[in-house]
C-alpha cells in the first residue's frame, strides 16, 4: 500500500506545513512506475520532493503472476495533514 510508504518530512511538520500533492506517473506493462512528476504542488517544495521521491523509490507495483495490464498513465494525490 503506498501510503504506509509516505512518510511526514520533518521540517514539514516543524513547520507546521499540510498540503495535497497531486502527482502525474506512467504506469507500464511489467507494474513500473516511470516519470513520475508533480502535476499540482502542496506549495511546500519540501512536501513535493518528499510525495515525489517516495513514489519513484516505489520501482514497481506487484501484479499477479495470471494478470496482464496495459501501460497506463494515471495522476494519484498525496495528502500530508498533521494531527493532534
Amino acid at each position: 500500500m503506498i501510503s504506509t510508504r509516505i512518510t511526514y518530512p520533518p521540517l514539514a511538520s516543524r513547520m507546521g506545513w499540510e498540503g495535497l500533492v497531486g502527482l502525474s506517473l506512467h504506469l507500464d506493462q511489467h507494474g513500473s512506475l516511470n516519470q513520475v512528476r508533480v502535476a499540482r504542488s502542496s506549495v511546500h517544495k519540501v512536501l513535493d520532493d518528499n510525495a515525489r521521491k517516495t513514489i519513484q523509490n516505489i520501482g514497481r507495483i506487484q501484479v499477479a503472476s495470471n494478470l496482464t495490464i496495459q501501460a497506463v498513465d494515471t495522476e494519484i494525490e498525496v495528502l500530508y495533514r498533521l494531527t493532534d
